[in-house]
C-alpha cells in the first residue's frame, strides 16, 4: 500500500452514489505474520510452509479477515475518509489469497440515505482479475467537528 495514502475530508454532501475509490495493497510474508501476532491466529493453513505444501493451496495463504480488512482502510480514509464510521459489514471469500500477492480494494458507493447519514458501499477485492473476496458495508459519516 502507499505509504503516502492521506486521509480525505469528504462531507457526506459531497459522496454521491456512484463515486468510487480504490487503493492497491501487497500482502507480504510480514503483514501475515503481524497479523497472526496480533490476533493470535496461528493456523499452520497461514504459517507454516511444510504443512500448507500439505493441503489442496500448495502455499501458506493470507488470513481472510487481514485481506477484508484493508476495506477499513478504503473507508476510514478515502471514501468517506476522515469523518467515516463502519456500521456494519459482510464479506464473501471467494478465493484464496496468497503471501506476497497484490490486491485492489474497490469500493462503489450504492446507497446514501440522508436521514442516518450512511452510505452503503459495494466492495471488490481483486487480484488481477480475479474478484477475491465480495462485500458490503455500511458507513455513518460523522458531523464536522
Amino acid at each position: 500500500m502507499d505509504a503516502e495514502l492521506k486521509i480525505q475530508l469528504h462531507s457526506f454532501e459531497e459522496i454521491e452514489v456512484g463515486h468510487a475509490a480504490s487503493i492497491e495493497v501487497h500482502l507480504s510474508k510480514a503483514a501475515v505474520f503481524q497479523f497472526a501476532d496480533l490476533t493470535g491466529d496461528h493456523n499452520p493453513l497461514h504459517v507454516d510452509e511444510d504443512y500448507a505444501r500439505s493441503t489442496q493451496f500448495e502455499k501458506n495463504i493470507c488470513h481472510g479477515m487481514l485481506v477484508s480488512s484493508y476495506v477499513s482502510t478504503l473507508v476510514g480514509m478515502i471514501l468517506p475518509g476522515k469523518r467515516c464510521l463502519v456500521l456494519s459489514s459482510s464479506f464473501d471469500y471467494l478465493l484464496p489469497v496468497f503471501h506476497s500477492d497484490i490486491v485492489v480494494v474497490a469500493g462503489l458507493v450504492k446507497e446514501k440515505t440522508p436521514s442516518q447519514h450512511s452510505l452503503g458501499i459495494d466492495v471488490k477485492i481483486f487480484r488481477e482479475i480475479d474478484t477475491v473476496i465480495d462485500g458490503y458495508v455500511r458507513v455513518k459519516v460523522l458531523d464536522e467537528h
